[in-house]
């Protein structure tokens, strides 16, 4: 859902490779590498799959993704917070870009 905030297309289920596995990410700003996951409380909350997605981050994070991860609850009752994680996290993907452009011989 477009709110004017942000200004990158928003891509539902997207799919990122990593070396023979495809992972899917919820929603994903790809021009900037960043995911949103909104994990469902009953699924997310066992230790083997909190395990599996902090392993699952890690790999994504070696591809250049930053993962954002949101609880359902929270993107019920504090859309407002999430919504000022994620433009934080766009303003310094951003921020990195800019300067692996600047650092970059002319």
């Amino acid at each position: 859902r477009g709110n004017g905030l942000i200004n990158y297309p928003v891509v539902p289920q997207h799919e990122v490779k990593f070396g023979n596995t495809t992972y899917l990410i919820d929603f994903a700003l790809p021009h900037l590498k960043i995911g949103v996951e909104a994990d469902g409380e009953t699924f997310h909350s066992s230790p083997k799959q909190i395990a599996h997605d902090k392993e699952r981050d890690m790999k994504l994070a070696q591809v250049g993704w930053t993962i954002l991860r949101f609880t359902d609850t929270e993107i019920e009752d504090r859309l407002d917070r999430v919504l000022s994680t994620i433009m934080k996290t766009i303003m310094q993907k951003e921020a990195m870009v800019e300067n692996q452009k600047a650092s970059l011989p002319k």
